[in-house]
């Protein structure tokens, strides 16, 4: 009987869920028998496998997923050679059973989509069945594939679950062998009913949604109950002059022994002490109903935050596979481990903190821990240790990523920032050791000479920082050469708070959110100071530039009196500052920021909307758009301004020369390049790029690699040879992907090497940034 499609749906979504997590209980279970767990805990682990594998295999079936069940089924078989020991748990056979597990994903993927599978199966089921790997043909891996390997910790997006972690501290070996119950939450009482049900994240968005208009409503309330306190307070002040009045009035008619008939004026004096006394018990009714509220609000919020708080293991444990394959790739030996695990978190600062750690955790593979031969060397275990430990102080969260590698070397970090131009000599010379550690978060600094994309694919750690500053977060690194590197991450328990900055621009009322703000200040003209053409400020010493908010929002420019102060906001993206010259700041508030959707979403300079009063819209600032916008106007926003005329922006705009014979890809990267900026100039092969170089100046050259005439590598190897031409960054851009042409790259001179087929836009560009700005 075939099922209604909206009862399979559902059933597909499930069993997309359940896949997840037993996909996730096997490869804990396969990498805690790779470490060599023994005796009772192997036993348990190959018992967990193999009930995951069969599980897989029966709700495969149920939905007709015929090759996952396939798949399950020969898995099954397999765990079973394991268990009675026909077959030797080795780092060849997990490679085989983890290539089954991505195999049934890209499955699941394409199921979901209506597509066809990926290719056929039989080459995968002959191997988990004992054909060699030597004659399994690789095939080329689909954007669906890329798409999948991303998904390092399944998909959020499905359902919600609270995970109960038997032990605080969790070893990968010991969670695999032990491994938590992904259907059970955890309840305060053990007497309260502990019955779950699966909930999708949607549903539970748009109750959060309700929430955040609650309030908004709690927002205004309280604005009504300032309003009726003013009112109450105004009558009373009204009615103390009008008794002042009445005795003046009474003075001075005994003096003139007036007699006056006072009936009048004493019914105004009763109408007005009843009008004063109504206005109080008003006042203490709503502000005794808006506390009530508030608390019933309070506690509302807090359970909707409970909902979204879910163990850190559920996101930190899928990343033991990414450090296996890393360290295999590399060749490495490292025991990863995970302490905390059972701390619930945020789930948004959760799966935002995803991003920043992987890149930590290649970072520290690659660049940290030393290959085993050099450990050996040095007296070290050949098996680095790198380990994620999750803690909470107060009111933050703390994560700390610890290695036991070679550490980073201060003076080293010293020297290639003076290289790099990030900082001068005189301004090393000043800083502390710490101070000089933080400069690896800074854009453009890289310990390679070569970008690959092991660590973070040409992006330096300074987009782990923005990544933690967007979750108002702060990350510090502490280092011992020799024995190690440590990075902390602090962040808050919840994301749900926000607070926001009124300020007026141009008459109209906007908000920054105070995240982004790093302090509020006023000067006089004559504090203003110019630093390369450009008017800055000094605040500790250091040049903070000044821009016109109007003229970054391009709704004005602001007019003053050279005696008037100005108000400034200063305003952070990284490691850059402006300051932002407003004409009022009125007041710090809580907000709900009211994200934009498609298409607004892409307005310059705004993240949203919140809501004033009962009705008011008020525009919530981008603070990471505006920073880029003021810096990037330059004279145009400041507070005397000269027109850039287009010639001089075009002088001023860093030329590229795109060398590729695809007439696609040229103009893709072309058309990319001239949206963000950059003035773009084409070549069909290396020898026209060669001579292009003698007439036109070029700031960055982006390459192919096969091209006619002359190739890439070729062309890369004589601009590197070249006196006039050797410091022009060269990034290689290629579906060229083995590690025998990334050596040739960095061989020839060139500065990033990017995959084509692992290309994205936001790659490019952040490479770009990095090497020319």
């Amino acid at each position: 009987m075939k099922l209604d499609p909206e009862i399979m749906r559902q059933l597909m979504l499930m069993f997309k869920v359940e896949l997840g997590e037993q996909s996730q209980l096997i490869t804990e279970g396969l990498l805690a028998l790779e470490k060599g767990v023994s005796g009772e805990q192997r036993e348990e682990c190959l018992d967990g496998i193999f009930r995951a594998a069969h599980n897989i295999k029966g709700a495969a079936r149920g939905i007709d997923a015929r090759d996952i069940a396939s798949i399950a089924h020969s898995l099954e078989t397999l765990f079973s050679k394991f268990r009675r020991e026909e077959m030797a748990v080795s780092s060849e056979s997990i490679d085989r059973c983890l290539l089954g597990l991505d195999r049934m994903k890209l499955i699941m993927a394409a199921l979901e989509s209506n597509q066809p599978p990926d290719s056929d199966i039989q080459d995968l089921l002959d191997l988990l069945n004992g054909q060699p790997a030597a004659q399994l043909e690789p095939k080329p891996k689909s954007a669906l594939a890329h798409a999948v390997e991303e998904e390092i910790s399944g998909n959020p997006e499905i359902s919600v679950e609270s995970i109960k972690q038997p032990e605080q501290a969790i070893s990968m070996p010991a969670a695999a062998s032990n491994p938590p119950s992904t259907a059970t939450a955890e309840f305060p009482s053990a007497h309260e009913n502990t019955e779950t049900i699966r909930v999708s994240l949607h549903k539970l968005d748009q109750f959060s949604a309700l929430v955040e208009d609650l309030l908004i409503s709690k927002i205004e309330m309280e604005e009504h109950l300032d309003a009726t306190k003013y009112l109450f307070d105004e009558s009373q002040s009204f009615y103390r002059e009008w008794l002042q009045y009445l005795e003046t009035l009474r003075k001075a008619n005994a003096v003139a022994h007036v007699v006056q008939e006072h009936d009048p004026l004493e019914t105004m004096t009763a109408v007005l002490n009843r009008f004063r006394t109504n206005t109080q018990q008003l006042y203490k009714q709503m502000r005794d109903g808006n506390n009530r509220a508030g608390l019933t609000f309070l506690r509302l919020q807090d359970q909707v935050r409970a909902l979204y708080l879910v163990p850190a293991a559920t996101q930190l444990q899928p990343l033991a596979r990414l450090v296996r394959d890393v360290a295999q790739e590399l060749e490495k030996k490292v025991n990863f481990e995970i302490i905390g695990g059972d701390i619930e978190m945020d789930r948004p600062i959760l799966e935002g903190i995803k991003d920043p750690l992987i890149h930590l955790l290649r970072n520290a593979i690659d660049h940290g821990i030393e290959s085993p031969q050099e450990r050996r060397a040095r007296d070290k275990p050949e098996i680095g240790r790198l380990t994620v430990a999750v803690s909470r102080e107060n009111d933050r969260i703390l994560m700390t990523v610890n290695d036991d590698g070679a550490g980073i070397d201060a003076d080293n970090v010293a020297r290639y920032a003076i290289r790099k131009k990030i900082l001068t000599q005189n301004e090393i010379a000043v800083l502390s050791r710490a101070e000089i550690m933080q400069l690896i978060f800074r854009p453009g600094f890289s310990s390679k000479e070569i970008i690959t994309d092991i660590s973070g694919r040409g992006v330096g750690l300074d987009v782990v920082l923005t990544s933690i500053r967007h979750l108002k977060g702060r990350i510090t690194v502490d280092t011992v050469e020799g024995n190690g590197t440590t990075f902390v991450l602090s962040l808050p328990l919840t994301l749900s708070a926000d607070r926001g900055l009124l300020v007026r621009v141009s008459g109209s009322v906007f908000a920054i959110p105070i995240a982004a703000i790093e302090r509020v200040m006023e000067i006089r003209q004559d504090d203003l100071v110019e630093i390369g053409g450009s008017q800055a400020i000094l605040i500790e010493n250091k040049a903070i530039p000044i821009r016109d908010l109007a003229a970054v929002l391009e709704i004005g420019q602001f007019r003053f009196g050279v005696s008037e102060r100005l108000p400034l906001v200063v305003v952070s993206k990284g490691w850059q500052r402006v300051a932002l010259l407003v004409e009022e700041i009125i007041s710090e508030r809580e907000i709900v920021i009211k994200r934009l959707k498609p298409p607004l979403k892409s307005v310059r300079n705004v993240m949203g909307a919140t809501f004033i009063g009962s009705s008011d819209v008020i525009v919530v600032l981008n603070p990471d758009h505006l920073v880029t916008s003021a810096l990037r106007l330059g004279s145009a926003a400041q507070l005397s301004v000269q027109e850039q005329t287009a010639v001089e922006r075009e002088m001023h705009a860093s030329h590229i020369l795109v060398v590729d014979d695809s007439i696609t890809i040229r103009t893709f990267e072309k058309t990319l390049l001239e949206a963000c900026g950059y003035q773009v100039t084409v070549a069909v092969n290396g020898q026209t790029a060669w001579n292009l170089l003698q007439k036109q100046n070029f700031d960055l050259i982006i390459t192919d690699i096969e091209m006619p005439l002359m190739n890439g590598f070729e062309l890369s190897e004589r601009i590197k040879r070249s006196e006039k031409f050797r410091n022009i960054p060269i990034v290689i851009v290629s579906s060229l992907s083995s590690e025998a042409e990334k050596r040739r790259g960095i061989e020839v001179g060139a500065n990033a090497y990017i995959v084509k087929n692992q290309f994205e836009s936001k790659v490019l560009l952040d490479v770009i940034q990095q090497l020319i700005g």
